[in-house]
């Protein structure tokens, strides 16, 4: 009988990731934020691979043709990037069954979105840690205490170094954490945007994007980097960090008969890397 028992729940397991799976995908999108806002290089590693080479074009100066003398040739130096898929982020919860009967509510569902968010959570991290490479700070010194919001001088002068560099209007973004979306809301142009209306509610719906500002889409995630009351905000156009995900997100779940409990396990597999450090400004305001 107990080998008959342990036969039917293995093969009930075949069909369970193939369930949970829709429940955590959904669970993940919805709580990414900067994975969504950055250059994705996901097909190059969909097969196999474990290093994208990305090739960085220089740019190229004209110059006047001189009658009866040959063009001049244009000097390049040519760089490359690389992206190390070497992430592999994982997540596991285990339910016992006592908990689960007594439970007023589905645990599993619930885990299920719950590990999700986690994965998402840890690859914004992963992102958000790229802040340090960044060419361009402004605002606050890192060991300024209080005293010191996000400013719209600190906005602007960010923008006018990413259009110095050439980086394309399109595909840019600012990321603050709660206290500089406080601080915003403080700001009359951000206002008087939102007051007109552009976009309605469409912008909070499904993501954390909340209005925009000179030209820049702004987001508000937690996963912004802070010290010591000091947040760490990200203005970057989308060239400037790259994603490749080898694996997307799946869940696994299995049933343990010894322990009388199922086992959850989610996991993803990707490498992130910055492409481009003169496409992102690193904006450092207090939390005030």
């Amino acid at each position: 009988m107990a080998t008959n028992i342990t036969a039917t729940m293995a093969a009930y397991g075949q069909f369970i990731p193939e369930i949970f799976s829709k429940e955590i995908i959904v669970a993940r999108e919805n709580n990414l934020v900067l994975a969504n806002l950055v250059e994705r290089y996901d097909s190059d590693v969909k097969n196999s691979g474990d290093v994208i080479r990305i090739p960085n074009l220089s740019a190229i100066t004209a110059t006047y043709k001189v009658e009866n003398v040959d063009a001049a040739q244009s000097a390049t130096t040519e760089t490359s990037s690389t992206i190390t898929i070497n992430k592999h982020a994982v997540a596991r919860v285990t339910i016992e069954d006592m908990a689960a009967i007594q439970s007023h509510i589905d645990l599993r569902k619930k885990y299920t979105e719950q590990i999700g968010k986690a994965i998402a959570r840890i690859t914004d991290t992963d992102i958000r840690n790229l802040y340090s490479g960044f060419s361009k700070t402004v605002g606050v010194a890192a060991t300024t205490a209080s005293g010191y919001a996000l400013a719209k001088s600190y906005i602007l002068e960010g923008i006018r170094y990413l259009n110095s560099k050439n980086a394309p209007f399109e595909d840019r973004a600012f990321v603050v954490e709660s206290y500089g979306h406080k601080d915003l809301l403080n700001t009359d142009d951000f206002v008087r945007y939102d007051a007109v209306g552009i976009g309605g509610d469409k912008n909070a719906t499904m993501t954390a994007k909340f209005g925009k500002l000179y030209g820049v889409d702004v987001y508000l995630s937690e996963q912004i980097y802070t010290l010591s009351s000091v947040a760490y905000g990200m203005l970057f156009q989308k060239s400037a960090i790259g994603l490749a995900v080898q694996k997307a997100m799946r869940v696994q779940a299995q049933y343990d008969v010894p322990a009388l409990a199922w086992e959850l396990v989610a996991d993803s597999l990707y490498g992130v890397a910055e492409l481009r450090d003169d496409h992102g400004v690193c904006i450092r305001y207090n939390q005030t």
